[in-house]
């Protein structure tokens, strides 16, 4: 088995990424509990926008050699596929979305408007990672 190579240079890297995530969770978190305190857009759609946000940083550290472009599709596939996922309603599944974490990363229920969700946080990912990132 070949051993993961990870030079001293690709640290900020990780370390910039795990800042971002850091900021992206808790914001996420706040707009969700207290989504009445914002204007209707931001309380209701922002939380699932700053979700794929996350995952896109996320999957910007599992492939960090990768295209902010490869990034985006996996992110996105990823996220389209939990969502389309929420169709599958057994009871050991609602039982794991009934928890906190699970509710958080598998959902509820289908929504259109989710996927117009990830899409605009994975695109923002996008966009900040050709800028900033991308060779």
């Amino acid at each position: 088995m070949q051993k993961l190579a990870i030079g001293w240079r690709a640290w900020p890297y990780f370390l910039l990424h795990l800042g971002l995530m850091a900021a992206v969770i808790p914001l996420g978190l706040h707009i969700r509990r207290h989504k009445t305190d914002f204007p209707y857009l931001v309380g209701e759609f922002a939380p699932d926008a700053l979700w794929a946000l996350l995952l896109f940083w996320v999957f910007s550290v599992i492939g960090y050699r990768r295209s902010a472009h490869w990034v985006a599709v996996a992110t996105l596939l990823f996220t389209w596929a939990i969502e389309v996922s929420q169709w599958y309603q057994a009871e050991w599944i609602r039982a794991v979305r009934r928890n906190f974490w699970g509710a958080m990363l598998l959902g509820h229920g289908f929504l259109w408007t989710d996927l117009v969700c990830y899409t605009t946080g994975i695109a923002v990912g996008w966009a900040v990672a050709r800028r900033y990132f991308d060779q």
